[in-house]
C-alpha cells in the first residue's frame, strides 16, 4: 500500500482514489492517472502514487496504451458509483480534513489548482493534440508552469509527446471534466487564507494569549 505518512495522504484519499479508478475502469475498460484527477481534489502526483500502490495488488495491471500512455485495469469489480454527483466523496468524511491539511501548504494548493485548471481546459477542447503555446494562450497560467507540467506528465507517461515540424505536441487520454466538477475541486483546494481556514499555529497563539490575559485579570481582582 501507499506510504500515507511519507506523502501526507490519508487512508480516505487512498480509498476515494481507488473507488474512482475502479469505476472509470468499469465504464471504459481501463483508466489513466489524468482521467482520475477530475473526480478527486488532489494533485496529479498524489493520485499517481495511489494508483502505483494499487499496482502491487495481483488484481491490478498496468499496461501501455497505443497512445503511449500508461493505463490501469482491474480484475476485481465494484458496483456503479455516481462520480459526477460526488457520492464517493461523501462516504469518506475524513477526506475533507485531509485535503484541508494539505492546503495549509500554499505552494501545494496553487500547484494542484493549476493542474486542475489545465486538465479542464484540455478536456473541453475538441483538439486531439496540444502545444504549450496553445494552452498558454487559452489560460491565465504562466507558460513556464504549463511547460513544466507537460514535461512531468510525459516523463511519468501520464501523457505522450510527439514532434511535428519541430513543434512538440502533447497527447492526452480522453478526459471528462465538466465545469461544475472544476468549481467543486477548486473550492476544496483553496489555500487556507482564501477558504477561511486559519493555520493551527495561530489558533494556538490566540488560545495562549487568551489564557495569559485571563491569568493577568484574575491577579488584578
Amino acid at each position: 500500500m501507499v506510504d500515507t505518512q511519507r506523502f501526507n495522504i490519508g487512508p480516505a484519499a487512498v480509498r476515494i482514489t481507488s473507488v474512482v479508478a475502479h469505476e472509470l475502469a468499469r465504464r471504459h475498460g481501463k483508466v489513466a492517472v489524468l482521467q482520475v484527477v477530475p473526480y478527486v481534489p488532489l494533485d496529479v502526483d498524489s493520485v499517481a502514487r495511489i494508483l502505483e500502490s494499487l499496482d502491487d495488488l495481483s488484481s491490478t495491471h498496468r499496461i501501455q496504451g497505443e497512445d503511449g500512455i500508461d493505463y490501469y485495469t482491474f480484475d476485481d469489480t465494484t458496483g456503479a458509483v455516481d462520480l459526477e454527483a460526488g457520492a464517493h466523496l461523501q462516504e469518506q468524511p475524513n477526506f475533507a480534513r485531509n485535503v484541508s491539511s494539505l492546503c495549509d501548504d500554499a505552494d501545494w494548493s496553487r500547484k494542484a489548482r493549476a493542474q486542475h485548471v489545465l486538465l479542464q481546459l484540455i478536456a473541453t477542447s475538441t483538439r486531439k493534440t496540444f502545444s504549450c503555446d496553445f494552452l498558454a494562450s487559452r489560460s491565465k497560467l504562466p507558460t513556464s508552469k504549463i511547460q513544466s507540467a507537460l514535461n512531468d506528465f510525459v516523463a511519468q507517461k501520464y501523457a505522450h509527446m510527439v514532434v511535428d515540424e519541430d513543434e512538440a505536441l502533447y497527447i492526452f487520454p480522453d478526459l471528462s471534466y465538466p465545469p461544475d466538477l472544476l468549481a467543486r475541486n477548486l473550492q476544496a483546494l483553496a489555500p487556507s487564507e482564501e477558504s477561511g481556514r486559519t493555520n493551527r499555529f495561530w489558533w494556538f497563539v490566540a488560545i495562549a494569549a487568551a489564557v495569559v490575559l485571563i491569568i493577568v485579570l484574575l491577579e488584578l481582582v
